[in-house]
């Protein structure tokens, strides 16, 4: 649960960089706080320090692709269901013919599952649906994690 003046944050992993870029990029410019990492065990170490260095800052959603190497998206939700279970999570991926893992994501704990193709409009729907509107939440970067 946040308190009042709690930024909230949505956390993007994937470990194709433009993909990243370009998501991160698209939630910031609809007025959400948003960050990135390249993999699982990346995320779950900004979400660890982003708890450890700012008291006022939570990440509220994790949008994660399946297919990464270190800690794979499957991974990252257990990890965040068993750690942290008030990040809800949107399972992604580019893959065609993965309906059976996002399936799998789903039943692991994942609000949704989402495919890259349906494009960035789809997704802040799906982001919306979830977490609300950016006007609902506090849209301030925290100046260490924001995207260059």
């Amino acid at each position: 649960m946040s308190s009042i003046g709690t930024v909230r944050c949505i956390l993007v992993v994937d470990d194709d960089d433009q993909a990243l870029r370009s998501t991160v990029e698209a939630l910031n410019r609809r007025g959400y706080c948003a960050i990135g990492a390249k993999n699982g065990q990346d995320a779950l170490g900004q979400v660890q320090d982003l708890g450890r260095n700012f008291r006022n800052v939570e990440v509220a959603l994790a949008i994660t692709d399946i297919y990464m190497p270190d800690m794979d998206g499957l991974e990252l939700i257990m990890a965040l269901r068993h750690n942290h279970p008030e990040i809800q999570v949107i399972s992604m991926t580019g893959a065609d013919g993965v309906t059976d893992l996002s399936h799998v994501a789903e039943q692991l704990g994942a609000a949704a599952s989402f495919h890259k193709s349906e494009g960035p409009s789809a997704l802040l729907a799906l982001v919306e649906n979830l977490i609300g509107n950016p006007a609902s939440l506090s849209s301030t970067t925290p100046a260490a994690y924001e995207s260059s």
